[in-house]
C-alpha cells in the first residue's frame, strides 16, 4: 500500500502523478480492500495497513486546508478528496481522529455542494464531472447508509432524476460547461430509490426509472469516467446493480424544464424517430468557464447532430484548450467578437440558472425561452434565446436588448461535412462513436449571410475530430435571429426552408408536403407578419397551416409576449398583458390552448366559421364574457384549456339582426330542474331551443315563447349525466347561448 507514493506533508506530493484527485481514489480503494480482507489479515497485518490508511487521510485533510496546489473553490478537486476522507472515517471508526475527520469531510461536501449542485440537480460544471465526482461519491453515500445509518441518498435523487430529465436519444447528459456527452450511472444508486417516489412515473419507485434510464444508454466504447485506470469502477458496479428492480420508463412529458436553467425539448424519450434539444441556462462557475450560457445541443435518431465541442482530448491540459474554451466552439451568441461575461447580477453563490421567461409543453409542440445576462450587450445586458418544437424540427429565436449597437454572431455547430448554400446548410455526420450516420439542415435568418470556419469537436475521452460551423455576423442595438435546425436521414429530402429578414424582423417558412409553419420574430416586441396571413403585436409569431399559402387552413398559431394576434383582419387573441400561448385545433368543434402563465385574454375561434361557446380548464367550465363576433373574454391560469366551437349564427359574426332575444338558464349548477326564461323581439316569435353536451352532441330540443322548465332529460327520456351542457336558443337569425351545469 502506497509503495513508492510520496508522503512528506509537501505540495510536491501532490503533483502529477500524485494529484489529490488520484490519492483520494486510492485511499477509497485501499479502504474497501481493507474491508474485505480483513478477516484474512493477520494482526500485524491488520495495523499496518490501518496505519497507512490513517496518514494518507490526515496527509489529504492537511493538504486540502494548507496546500498550495490545491484550489481553494468549491469545485470536483475538493468534493473528491472529501469523500475520500469521510470514507477513511468510516473504516476506521475506532481511530481518535475519525471523528474529526468525518466532521471535516462533510463541511468540505457541504462546501461543494451547496455551490456547485441546483436544488434540480444540475451540476454546475458539467455532466463530465458530475460522474468524476461520482466515481468517489457513490461509495461514499453507500458506507455511509450500510456502516453509519445514515441515508444521504434523499438529498441526491434529484441529482439522478436529473440525469433523466436531461437525457439525450442515447442516454447521454449534454456536454455543457466542461467535459463530454456522459451516461450518468443511475443504476448504481437505484437500490438506495426502492420506496422513492417520483413525478417521471408516480406509478412506480424512483429505483425503477433510474434501472430504465441505464438499461436505454448506450454505453460508450471508450472510458467514460475521466477518470484514471485507478477507478475500480466494474468492482462497484457489480456489488452496487440489482437486476432484480424493474426497469420502467418514464410517463412524464418527454419535455422538461429545470428551474436551475436547462430545459429539455423531446418528442419522445426513447426511440428510433427521437429527438432532443436541449437548452443550457445554467450559471458559470468558477472554475472552467467556457462561454456556453443558453448553448443548445441537440441529437436525433441516435446520434449527435448539433454538438457543443466538448473538453479536448488530453483534458484540462489539452494544447487546443484555448478553442474548447472560447466562444466560437459552442451554440452561443457571441457580443463584441469575444467571450460572453456575465454581469454582477448573474454571479452568485447560489445555484441559480439564468431565467426561464417561457414555457409550453403541449401535445402537439413546445416551446420554452430564455435569458441572460451578458455585460457585453450594451445597457441592458440581456440576451434571449427561444426554441420552438413543431413538426419535427426546431426553430430557434436569439436576440439582444440593447441600447446601442454592437457586434453579434450566431454560431451554429454541425457534425460531419458541411455544405453551404446562402442562408442554408447541411451537414452530414458519419457513423461513429457518437451513433449512426445522419444528416441535419439548417437555415439562418438574420444577420449577414453566413460564413464557414473549421475547429475541432471532442465528446469521448481520447478522440477528437474536426468540424466546419457557421457564423452569422450582424450589427445592431437589437438584433434579432431566426435559424431552423431539421434532423435527417441520409439523403432525406430536407423540407423547403425560406429564411428572411427585413429591418428589425426575421421569418423562416419550413414548408412540406402536409404542412406550412412560418415563424417570425423581432428583439423587442411590436409588430409582426409571418407572410402567411397572421400578424400579431409579439416577439415571435408561428402559424401553421394544412398546406401552403394564407388561402390553407389555419390549424395552429402561437406567439411569445404578445398582446394581439390575427389572421388577416380577424383578432384571434387579444389580452391587455403580454402573454405567451399556443392553440390547435382538434377534432370536430375543438380547439385545445396552452398558456404559459395565467391571463385574461379575449379569444376567437381559429376557423372563422366559428364561435366560441364553451371553455374548459381540466374537464370543468370556466366562466366566461361574451364578445361580439363569437369570441370570448375569461381569465385562465396557466396549463391547458379546452375550447369548444360551433358554428356562429349571423349575429355572433357582426351581421345586423332584430334585437331583443335574451336568454337566462337557471339555477346552475344544479341537481334538479332547469328553468329557461326567453324574452323575444317580438311576442308572437317562437324559439327553438338545444342542449348540447361536452363532445358538442345535441342531446335536447323544444321550442317556447317564454318561460320553460327543463326537467333535466334528454330526448330519449333518460336523465342526462351530470356534465357541462350548452343550452343554445334561435330566434330566427338571433342565436344565444349559456353554459350550464348539472350536478
Amino acid at each position: 500500500m502506497y509503495e513508492g507514493v510520496p508522503q512528506a506533508p509537501v505540495a510536491a506530493s501532490f503533483e502529477r502523478p500524485y494529484m489529490p484527485i488520484f490519492r483520494a481514489t486510492w485511499l477509497q480503494n485501499y479502504c474497501a480492500a481493507y474491508d474485505w480482507l480483513h478477516a484474512a489479515m493477520t494482526p500485524a497485518e491488520r495495523d499496518s495497513a490501518r496505519a497507512r490508511i490513517g496518514r494518507e487521510a490526515e496527509l489529504l485533510r492537511r493538504h486540502m486546508v494548507e496546500g498550495v496546489v490545491y484550489a481553494p473553490r468549491p469545485q470536483n478537486f475538493r468534493l473528491k478528496a472529501a469523500y475520500a476522507i469521510g470514507t477513511a472515517a468510516l473504516t476506521l471508526s475506532s481511530d481518535p481522529r475519525a471523528a474529526d475527520w468525518m466532521r471535516f469531510a462533510l463541511e468540505q461536501q457541504n462546501a461543494v455542494t451547496r455551490y456547485q449542485f441546483s436544488a434540480d440537480g444540475v451540476y454546475r460544471e458539467g455532466p463530465h464531472y458530475l460522474v468524476y465526482i461520482l466515481v468517489n461519491g457513490l461509495p461514499f453515500l453507500w458506507q455511509a447508509k450500510n456502516v453509519a445509518g445514515v441515508d444521504l441518498f434523499p438529498a441526491y435523487a434529484p441529482v439522478f432524476e436529473a440525469a433523466v430529465r436531461l437525457r439525450g436519444t442515447q442516454g447521454w447528459w449534454p456536454p455543457f460547461e466542461d467535459g463530454a456527452p456522459k451516461p450518468i450511472p443511475t443504476y448504481m444508486a437505484a437500490p438506495a430509490y426502492r420506496t422513492r417516489p417520483t413525478d417521471l412515473r408516480p406509478s412506480a419507485p424512483l429505483a425503477e426509472v433510474l434501472q430504465w434510464h441505464w438499461q436505454t444508454t448506450a454505453l460508450p466504447t471508450r472510458d467514460y469516467t475521466g477518470a484514471t485506470v485507478d477507478v475500480t469502477w466494474e468492482l462497484d458496479a457489480f456489488l452496487l446493480a440489482d437486476d432484480r428492480i424493474a426497469a420502467s420508463a418514464p410517463t412524464a412529458s418527454p419535455v422538461q424544464r429545470l428551474e436551475s436553467g436547462a430545459v429539455a425539448l423531446r418528442t419522445a424519450w426513447t426511440g428510433s424517430d427521437a429527438r432532443t434539444l436541449v437548452v443550457s441556462a445554467i450559471p458559470e462557475g468558477d472554475n472552467h468557464q467556457h462561454p456556453d450560457r443558453l448553448g443548445l445541443h441537440m441529437d436525433a435518431f441516435g446520434t449527435i447532430l448539433a454538438p457543443d465541442a466538448g473538453y479536448g482530448p488530453a483534458g484540462a491540459a489539452d494544447p487546443k484548450r484555448a478553442w474548447y474554451t472560447s466562444v466560437d466552439a459552442h451554440n452561443v451568441v457571441a457580443v463584441g467578437g469575444g467571450p460572453t461575461v456575465a454581469s454582477d447580477a448573474m454571479r452568485n453563490d447560489a445555484n441559480t440558472g439564468q431565467r426561464i421567461e417561457a414555457f409550453l409543453d403541449a401535445p402537439w409542440g413546445a416551446y420554452a425561452e430564455l435569458a441572460a445576462l451578458d455585460a457585453n450587450v450594451p445597457g441592458t445586458g440581456r440576451l434571449s434565446r427561444g426554441v420552438l418544437m413543431t413538426g419535427g424540427a426546431y426553430v430557434v429565436y436569439d436576440a439582444a436588448s440593447g441600447t446601442a449597437a454592437a457586434d453579434y454572431a450566431l454560431l451554429v455547430h454541425g457534425r460531419g461535412a458541411l455544405a453551404q448554400s446562402g442562408q442554408t446548410a447541411r451537414w452530414s455526420a458519419p457513423a461513429d462513436l457518437y451513433g449512426r450516420a445522419d444528416d441535419m439542415a439548417d437555415a439562418i435568418a438574420g444577420g449577414a449571410s453566413p460564413t464557414t470556419a473549421s475547429g475541432w469537436t471532442n465528446l469521448a475521452w481520447g478522440h477528437e475530430e474536426t468540424q466546419t460551423y457557421l457564423r452569422a455576423p450582424q450589427r445592431a442595438a437589437a438584433p434579432v435571429y431566426l435559424h431552423a435546425l431539421v434532423p435527417l436521414l441520409p439523403g432525406a429530402a430536407a423540407p423547403a426552408l425560406a429564411p428572411s429578414a427585413s429591418g428589425e424582423t426575421a421569418r423562416i417558412v419550413l414548408a412540406t408536403p402536409g404542412a406550412s409553419t412560418a415563424v417570425a420574430a423581432r428583439a423587442i416586441a411590436g409588430a409582426l407578419d409571418a407572410g402567411d396571413g397572421t400578424t400579431a403585436t409579439a416577439r415571435m409569431l408561428w402559424s401553421v397551416r394544412a398546406s401552403a399559402g394564407p388561402a390553407a387552413r389555419l390549424v395552429e398559431i402561437g406567439a411569445s409576449s404578445a398582446t394581439l394576434v390575427r389572421e388577416g383582419t380577424r383578432t384571434l387573441v387579444a389580452s391587455p398583458s403580454a402573454v405567451t400561448l399556443t392553440r390547435r385545433q382538434g377534432g370536430a368543434g375543438v380547439e385545445e390552448l396552452v398558456l404559459a402563465a395565467p391571463a385574461t385574454l379575449d379569444l376567437w375561434a381559429l376557423d372563422a366559421a366559428q364561435a366560441v361557446t364553451l371553455v374548459l380548464v381540466s374537464g370543468d367550465p370556466v366562466a366566461t364574457t361574451a364578445l361580439g363576433a363569437g369570441g370570448v373574454r375569461v381569465a385562465l391560469p396557466a396549463g391547458a384549456a379546452t375550447l369548444r366551437t360551433s358554428i356562429a349564427s349571423s349575429a355572433e359574426t357582426g351581421a345586423a339582426a332584430p334585437s331583443g332575444l335574451r336568454l337566462r338558464a337557471y339555477p346552475s349548477p344544479s341537481r334538479g330542474p332547469l328553468t329557461l326564461d326567453l324574452a323575444l323581439a317580438r311576442a308572437t316569435d317562437t324559439a327553438t331551443l338545444t342542449a348540447y353536451d361536452a363532445l358538442g352532441r345535441a342531446v335536447w330540443h323544444a321550442s317556447a315563447r317564454g318561460l320553460l322548465v327543463w326537467d333535466g332529460r334528454g330526448d330519449d327520456g333518460r336523465m342526462l349525466a351530470p356534465g357541462v351542457y350548452v343550452v343554445e336558443a334561435r330566434a330566427g337569425r338571433e342565436v344565444v347561448r349559456q353554459t350550464v351545469v348539472r350536478m
